[in-house]
């Protein structure tokens, strides 16, 4: 709807634009048509409505030309109706049984005429008879056979009023919510949803003073039909309490309530949800088809954003618009962060625990580093040992000092003359050394390399080469 509503403002603005650069003589048409539009709009959003037009044929119908005055009075009410894509009308016939003439709609003037045109064909029948039971028993089937879920219904029902078992049938008053004296000794039995009614005598309404009773509790069977039938069944309080997301926010909230249809026809509800202030509800799916004399579970969909105590209005409207509504109490309370997410939390912490100990014990580990060529000289260094280089090789002169900071290893000289990929090393300085470069240090030619016993005695090494001396020269001048 809030589309809708939008889409109709832009079309607005643009075209009190477009009026300006426009003739004036096609303002008014265009205005015009957007009104027709919106109209037909406003009309599609109108129940439909299905109304059984029943006229009695009974042989007693012959008597006055009752028959014809009959027919006379459901023209007057047809050619009253305003053309409605939303009306079918069900033409009927009533004696002995109940006869279906066919399925008509007001649409347009030429379906009106279709209808009329139908309506003046028809005959009384000679040798029937009038049991008002019958004819209530028949019209409820047809009732139940023809009305669809969204719609709303009506009967009209003009007669004479005469029963041939007056003494164990149905009275006229039993058939219609209002008695209509139609005059020539003709009655209107209206039930339900009847537009245009004040067409049927010519002149507004005289209603029958008759005794009669609620829908609900009449002996019609096709008037019980028309009693409001949508209930809620009892809710409880609820009670809840929610977790927040790891990354913020709550999940909703999803509660059962069920809603029963008691009637013998489908009916499509329409659902709504009022609820107080820090909470919203919907019903998923927002408008549902209820069978017949069957109960529903339907899912309501609750979101909080922090501690909520109040009542929810829960609102169920018929298509006759009856409406049901149920209060459920609700007392919602949500946890802090941490107490939702503590398992998580935990198990990330313990996780990083043990990635960090694996870590330090892999960084911690002890390297073996060895001369390549002489396996047997090599030596193990931890992060933080200062080793001096001729326990490499002997050769090297003392005052060359190898040391480990964690992932790599920085070499320095007290005063010895010291080349590292044939470049001078300032005395007193460390740097850094990258393994497989040559240090010349004295008479002595040294290229150390980082592997295990066993591959420095099984496999030679490559030594770099002086592209790939990875000390820059102003680190060791």
């Amino acid at each position: 709807m809030r589309f809708t509503v939008q889409r109709k403002a832009g079309m607005k603005i643009a075209v009190t634009r477009a009026c300006s650069f426009m003739p004036a003589c096609l303002i008014p048409f265009l205005v015009l048509s957007m009104s027709a539009g919106e109209a037909r709009a406003s009309g599609n959003d109108i129940n439909k409505i299905r109304i059984y037009a029943g006229l009695d044929n009974s042989g007693s119908m012959r008597r006055s030309d009752r028959f014809r005055h009959g027919v006379h009075a459901i023209e007057r009410w047809v050619e009253a109706l305003e053309p409605n894509s939303n009306l079918i009308i069900e033409l009927l016939v009533a004696a002995d049984h109940v006869v279906h003439q066919g399925t008509f709609s007001v649409r347009d003037e030429d379906e009106r005429a279709r209808l009329l045109d139908r309506l003046r064909e028809l005959q009384p029948e000679r040798m029937s008879k009038t049991l008002f039971r019958q004819i209530d028993n028949e019209v409820a089937a047809l009732v139940r056979q023809h009305t669809r879920p969204d719609e709303r219904f009506g009967v009209l029902f003009v007669t004479d009023g005469r029963s041939d078992e007056p003494e164990t049938d149905l009275r006229l008053q039993d058939l219609g919510d209002q008695v209509v004296v139609l005059g020539n000794g003709l009655y209107a039995a209206v039930s339900g949803s009847l537009p245009a009614q004040d067409a049927l005598t010519g002149l507004a309404n005289s209603q029958a003073n008759l005794p009669r009773r609620e829908p609900a509790h009449s002996r019609s069977k096709y008037r019980r039909l028309l009693a409001p039938s949508i209930t809620f069944q009892s809710s409880s309080v609820l009670r809840a309490t929610l977790r927040q997301r790891f990354f913020g926010g709550f999940d909703p909230l999803w509660v059962s309530i069920g809603i029963e249809n008691t009637s013998e026809i489908a009916r499509e509800v329409h659902l709504e949800a009022r609820t107080p202030d820090g909470m919203t509800a919907e019903f998923v799916p927002a408008v549902a088809t209820l069978a017949g004399k069957k109960a529903t579970e339907l899912k309501i969909e609750i979101a909080v954003a922090s501690d909520v105590s109040g009542s929810v209005v829960l609102t169920a409207r018929a298509p006759d618009g009856s409406a049901a509504e149920t209060t459920l109490w609700v007392e919602i309370t949500v946890e802090s962060w941490l107490a939702s997410n503590w398992p998580i939390v935990a198990g990330c912490a313990v996780v990083g625990a043990v990635l960090l100990g694996f870590f330090l014990t892999f960084r911690r580990r002890a390297w073996f580093i060895a001369p390549i060529g002489r396996p047997e000289h090599g030596l193990y260094i931890r992060p933080g040992d200062t080793v001096p280089l001729n326990a490499a090789d002997p050769a090297v002169p003392s005052g060359v000092w190898l040391k480990r900071r964690w992932g790599s290893l920085w070499l320095r000289t007290d005063g010895e003359p010291v080349r590292v990929g044939g470049i001078p090393v300032k005395p007193g300085r460390e740097i850094r050394y990258r393994l497989r470069t040559p240090i010349d240090a004295g008479a002595a030619s040294v290229v150390l390399d980082r592997r295990s016993r066993r591959q420095a005695a099984a496999r030679p090494a490559f030594i770099a080469a002086t592209s790939e001396r990875a000390t820059a020269c102003d680190e060791l001048l």
